[in-house]
């Protein structure tokens, strides 16, 4: 059986990126490539199929990244193993995970949080802000 990265090197090589291609279960724009459960990832063309993040969240049941291979279930910590049967996000600290509000004072709703793929939330008009900044700084240009 071939590594994790060597399987996901294969099938950008022989598929390409998975944006290039329409989520299989609601035809948006895909973002992920998603082991189908109960392969073993090693066919590119029959083991996978692009995704949304939406859908891959939704298709992996806990979260992105849920590992696929009893390797690197093994290789998890019993508490990580256990978040992740249990669906719970393994990096939000205890400190920040009854915070209603981003720094900025926007409310993290479900239309308004994205959860990135190490678990933690990121508020989706913060996020937006910062990369109209970061764009009119690279092009130099004022609004």
């Amino acid at each position: 059986m071939s590594s994790y990265n060597h399987r996901h090197w294969l099938l950008r090589r022989d598929r390409g990126s998975a944006s290039q291609h329409t989520c299989f279960f609601c035809g948006g724009q895909a973002r992920d490539w998603a082991q189908v459960h109960g392969t073993d990832g090693e066919n590119p063309w029959t083991d996978y199929v692009s995704l949304c993040r939406a859908c891959h969240i939704r298709y992996d049941g806990s979260g992105h990244h849920q590992p696929h291979t009893k390797q690197a279930r093994q290789k998890m910590s019993e508490s990580q193993r256990l978040a992740y049967a249990e669906g719970r996000r393994t990096r939000q600290n205890n400190r920040n995970a009854g915070m209603t509000q981003c720094p900025a004072g926007h409310d993290y709703t479900e239309d308004n949080t994205y959860i990135a793929p190490d678990g933690s939330r990121v508020c989706k008009k913060c996020r937006r802000e910062n990369a109209r900044r970061w764009r009119q700084g690279r092009e130099g240009g004022d609004e």
